[in-house]
Formats: structure tokens, C-alpha cells, sequence
């Protein structure tokens, strides 16, 4: 925590902010409340707010910026808060927060041109494998195939792949527009390409990495009682995305699912803290 808010003085100048969030993320406001009780904790002055609560006085404040940025296009409050131009951070950047950069390093070899062999290495490691869905698979696809259509002629165990949206769309949030192949029929994997093919949104294919199932222990909300939960568990890294430093790692467990996101039955905790 301390190196968040020594992160938010270097970029702001100072040691306050407000978490502004809107009425599609309200349900992270729980999430925003912990962590900036925890950054008040460590010399911090924040506070959270929904996006129509902000007043005139709180625009001398910097902002975090808790809502997606495709939410300009589709929510009043949002485009109103953004039109008073609020110091916020980060930017609103509809490339950055989609998986455009992931799909783009695998298949721009200029992009590559421009990165270091060092970058290239830690990107390596940490990227998965990421392709556009476009009118042909790419050369370089695992799987043998001439056409998308083809993979649905392929045994499920070979076609253990994840199809979404590549984002700036409320369908590409969360597990909208997830799809696992493998848990498909043959009709359904393609009926899902050849609407894929007419959609005017960009698409990826990921594959499949299945997480392994851990049990951990975890205290009720008023402390009275230790429980426990058996999950697959999401590591979430975040990046500053001027530098590429790590400033800290969340883990994400949840039961009876391949979807480990965000929910009510979700349990959410720091993993480092340097």
C-alpha cells in the first residue's frame, strides 16, 4: 500500500484522490471502499464516489478512474463528468484497455520491431498466445486448420480454445461474450464463427489454460467465522502502463465455475505487497 500511494504522489503531486465509479461498476464499490480505507491507512486522503454524486468542489481532485471507457458512448453521467475534464487516471484509452495490444504483439512484427529483446522476454512470459478472428486463421494457429469453420470438425479435447470480445464494448466486460470451445457442439462452435465473421466488432481466440482447484480459508465479513472455499484461483497483475512496473498482485477465487471473476461469491485479497 505504500508503494500505491507513493505511485499516486509521483503522478499527481499529492497524496489525495477520489475513486469514481459509475452505475455499470457500482459493484466494485465495496472493492474501491477496502482499498481506500487500507491507502488511508498508509498515509492516503481518498474516498469513492459514483459518478453522479461528484460536485463542483471535487474537480480539484484527482480522479482514479473506475469505469470503462466505452461508458463515454453509453452512459449521460459519465459523458458529463468527462466533458468538466477531470484530472483522472488512467486516461480513458479504448486500445489499452481491450486485448488489441495482446493480439497485436503476436501478429504486428513492427510492433515487435519497436521492444526490446528484454521487453520481449518479459512479455513472453506473461502474454497469452492471442489472435484476431478475421476472414482466415493466422499461419502460426496451434491447431491444423484452413478455415475457423474447421474447428468444429476437430475433437473437443483439440479444440480447447477461448473465444471473446476483443473490448470497447459492454459485451467484451466481464464473462459477457466468453466462450469455451470445448464445451461446445460441432452446430454451435459454427454458428458462432460465421456470426463472428459479420460482426463489425473485433474478436479473439485464447487458448484454453484450465486453473487448478486450491482450498483456502477466509473470515466472514464480521469476523465471527472462519470458512472455507475450494476454487480455481486468477492471479490479476497490475501495471503501470507507462513504465510496466508491477504496483501489486490480487488474487480471485471462486467455486463451481471456469469464469473466475468478480462476483458476490467471489473471495478477493491481495497477494504482494513489497
Amino acid at each position: 500500500m505504500n508503494r500505491l500511494v507513493s505511485f499516486w504522489e509521483k503522478k499527481t503531486g499529492g497524496n489525495k484522490g477520489i475513486f469514481v465509479y459509475s452505475e455499470h461498476t457500482e459493484r466494485f464499490k465495496g472493492q474501491l471502499s477496502y482499498l481506500s480505507k487500507m491507502l488511508n491507512k498508509h498515509g492516503g486522503n481518498f474516498s469513492v464516489k459514483r459518478i453522479d454524486e461528484i460536485e463542483k468542489s471535487d474537480y480539484e481532485n484527482y480522479f482514479y478512474r473506475a469505469f470503462y471507457s466505452y461508458e463515454n458512448e453509453l452512459d449521460d453521467e459519465v459523458e458529463k463528468f468527462l466533458s468538466n475534464k477531470p484530472n483522472i487516471y488512467p486516461k480513458v484509452d479504448d486500445y489499452f484497455e481491450g486485448k488489441y495490444i495482446m493480439a497485436d504483439y503476436f501478429s504486428d512484427k513492427e510492433l515487435k520491431k519497436k521492444l526490446s529483446k528484454k521487453t520481449i522476454a518479459v512479455l513472453d512470459k506473461l502474454f497469452f498466445l492471442t489472435w484476431f478472428i478475421k476472414n482466415k486463421p493466422p499461419k502460426d494457429f496451434p491447431v491444423e486448420i484452413k478455415s475457423w469453420d474447421d474447428l468444429a470438425s476437430i475433437s473437443r479435447s483439440k479444440r480447447r480454445f477461448v473465444v471473446k470480445m476483443a473490448g470497447n464494448n459492454p459485451g467484451a466486460s466481464w464473462a459477457k461474450s466468453i466462450t469455451f470451445l470445448h464445451k461446445k457442439s460441432k452446430v454451435q462452435v459454427k454458428q458462432l464463427f460465421k456470426s463472428i465473421l459479420k460482426d463489425d466488432q473485433k474478436w479473439i481466440i485464447q487458448p484454453f489454460l484450465g486453473n487448478k482447484k486450491i482450498t483456502i480459508t477466509y473470515a466472514k465479513e464480521d469476523f465471527s467465522e472462519l470458512c472455507l472455499l475450494k476454487g480455481r484461483i486468477r492471479l490479476t497483475p497490475y501495471y503501470e502502463y507507462e513504465t510496466g512496473d508491477v504496483l501489486n498482485v490480487k488474487s480471485t477465487i471462486r467455486k463451481n465455475t471456469l469464469l473466475v471473476h468478480a462476483a458476490s461469491d467471489s473471495i478477493n485479497t491481495i497477494v504482494s505487497d513489497d
